[in-house]
């Protein structure tokens, strides 16, 4: 649930009812209250972890943040030498982990952090999951800039990896919605508006959508165009055969039946409900109208092809996993497409 007033992460309250080892910890956090408004919302859902328990249990050193990364497996609980193939020890170097050959004459080092969906990064392993936590909040770039002291670049790059995570979870697990008995409305919408981008001309982006009625299944695709030729593969490739499949009038649409699937119409430059069949888009026409306030939100109506395609998959993830704890899910889904 968005919060609609101030929100103050951590209170006087739970300052007292601390230990002076855990004030010691959470001084840096101290206090962290957060203004929203009605462009910088957090949304919590009722089961996400609150940010006073992730520096608690997870976050209030890279060390702790290491046993937790270890125990749901998005570290190396053990590593062999690529050399000499002996066990290798957990040890600081220079003031950073890493896994070192004990073998005399070998001494290896491997970074802790090879093969995982944090290698590669300057910065410490706790101040990642805590900009991962912010991404799970929905908080602005400009929020998690003011919560965590980072650049507006470090945050964007790590809201890209986590939209990324999103992306790959559904390329590695394909989406068919509808079947016999089941009805699909499909749609195609326009996000953004004509404008000139630094000197490019930008027409916004046409995104194709169907929603299953009943559940939660929908998809959404970005396509370059509204023919036949495009639209017609994209619905035989996500609506499984036997589906009551319902559209407006647009030409396009003309030969769905011939997928082998049932198809009903409504003329929307008449009315929104078919008075005869009953036919109507309103539950992805709703949709529409929950995806397209988040894409204006981080101001991405008008961005690049390559980069505004991420965020459907993001939406998608957030809308697939609503009932479970954003930050939670993001982790588990690192673990699966880092296996170590």
């Amino acid at each position: 649930m968005c919060a609609s007033r101030r929100v103050t992460l951590r209170s006087h309250r739970d300052a007292r009812a601390l230990s002076q080892e855990e004030r010691a910890n959470m001084r840096r956090y101290a206090p962290i209250t957060l203004t929203t408004t009605r462009s910088n919302k957090l949304c919590l859902n009722s089961t996400m972890l609150k940010f006073r328990d992730l520096v608690l249990n997870y976050t209030n050193s890279e060390q702790a943040t290491i046993v937790w990364l270890k125990g749901i497996g998005a570290l190396k609980n053990s590593a062999n030498c690529s050399k000499c193939a002996s066990a290798c020890n957990f040890v600081i170097k220079k003031g950073s982990y890493c896994w070192r050959c004990p073998k005399s004459g070998c001494q290896s080092v491997i970074s802790m952090r090879d093969g995982s969906f944090f290698s590669g990064s300057h910065l410490k392993l706790n101040e990642i999951v805590e900009v991962s936590y912010w991404w799970a909040c929905e908080a602005s770039v400009s929020m998690a800039v003011q919560q965590t002291g980072h650049s507006t670049k470090t945050i964007v790059d790590w809201y890209n990896f986590h939209r990324d995570i999103c992306a790959q979870w559904f390329l590695d697990h394909p989406v068919q919605i509808g079947g016999v008995g089941k009805v699909v409305e499909i749609d195609e919408s326009k996000f953004g508006r004509r404008k000139y981008n630094r000197g490019r001309y930008r027409d916004g982006h046409w995104v194709f959508g169907d929603v299953e009625r009943g559940t939660n299944n929908v998809f959404m695709v970005e396509v370059p165009d509204r023919t036949a030729a495009t639209l017609l593969p994209i619905i035989q490739q996500y609506i499984l055969p036997g589906t009551t499949v319902i559209s407006d009038e647009w030409r396009s649409y003309s030969s769905i039946a011939s997928l082998g699937m049932s198809h009903q119409t409504v003329n929307h430059s008449i009315n929104f409900v078919d008075p005869t069949t009953g036919a109507h888009t309103q539950t992805i026409e709703g949709t529409w109208s929950q995806v397209k306030p988040m894409m204006r939100k981080r101001g991405v109506m008008n961005t690049s092809d390559d980069l505004f395609d991420t965020y459907l998959p993001e939406y998608l993830w957030r809308r697939k996993f609503k009932n479970d704890d954003p930050f939670l899910k993001m982790y588990e889904h690192v673990k699966e497409q880092y296996p170590l």
